[in-house]
């Protein structure tokens, strides 16, 4: 499957910068289960401080989708990582 075409708007490239300095995680379970699809942590400041995250899942698919990002391997967290398509666009977009 080919990725989708989606248009860099400020908010799109705002979540990519924040992805490029490790400040989205993935998080495969919670303190009373596991999740079947893990879910995407935006820590704005740092990724030290829980009371701050805000979950981006939604919108990290639609990025993943456009070949933008790429998740971690399965485990307990991970770093979402910026593909080569990802980089273009930051550096188009400068």
């Amino acid at each position: 499957m080919g990725a989708v075409s989606l248009f860099p708007t400020k908010t799109r490239l705002a979540l990519l910068r924040q992805v490029a300095n490790s400040q989205v995680q993935a998080q495969y379970f919670d303190e009373t289960r596991a999740f079947d699809v893990p879910r995407a942590v935006l820590f704005p400041d740092a990724p030290t401080s829980w009371q701050d995250r805000r979950m981006v899942t939604a919108r990290m698919r639609e990025l993943q989708r456009a070949g933008w990002v790429r998740e971690p391997a399965m485990g307990d967290f991970g770093t979402w990582q910026v593909t080569d398509d990802g980089r273009k666009i930051l550096e188009d977009n400068r």
